[in-house]
């Protein structure tokens, strides 16, 4: 008896450790994400769910082995925890894609997902970049120097309503 209970105990903190150690990398959808009008490289122009609490991009698998069959994943070992509580696992990063949000174009890696197909495949983008997404941008430039050389970097950054940066400005 007291072998079958610490036969229990020990199944029932390995499963539990198993179930700790995959929530810990798994990323997840949270409620009431923003959505913005956009496109992936050749793909249709759609609503893409916009939420940098995700932290990653994330394109179905399907939608990869469509319009990216030939392309090269790097691999991953992040989870996505979907909505029904089963985790998926990542099939790989496919890197360097041309996106489109709203009017602006950047180059975006995706994590590529078994997500089931739908009439409009899921696309999130799960990284911060507020400025791309918000109509209120301030154009500046960096400058970096690099031994004797300088470097002028454009650079976009998210600042206050544009009545309070015209004062301090």
């Amino acid at each position: 008896m007291k072998e079958d209970l610490l036969w229990l105990s020990a199944a029932i903190n390995r499963d539990w450790l198993e179930e700790r150690r995959l929530d810990t990398k798994a990323i997840k959808f949270y409620p009431d994400p923003s959505v913005i009008p956009g496109h992936v490289s050749r793909l249709q122009p759609q609503d893409i769910i916009y939420d940098p609490r995700i932290g990653v991009n994330i394109i179905p698998k399907y939608v990869m082995d469509n319009h990216f069959p030939v392309e090269p994943l790097s691999k991953s070992a992040i989870r996505l925890k979907w909505t029904d509580g089963r985790y998926l696992k990542c099939k790989g990063v496919l890197r360097v894609v041309p996106t489109t949000l709203r009017d602006t174009q950047v180059f975006l890696d995706f994590h590529v997902f078994d997500i089931p197909e739908g009439s409009t495949p899921l696309i999130a983008v799960g990284i911060p970049i507020v400025a791309l997404t918000s109509s209120d941008i301030y154009r500046g430039r960096l400058q970096l120097q690099l031994g004797n050389e300088d470097i002028n970097v454009n650079i976009d950054r998210y600042l206050m309503p544009k009545q309070k940066r015209s004062q301090s400005d």
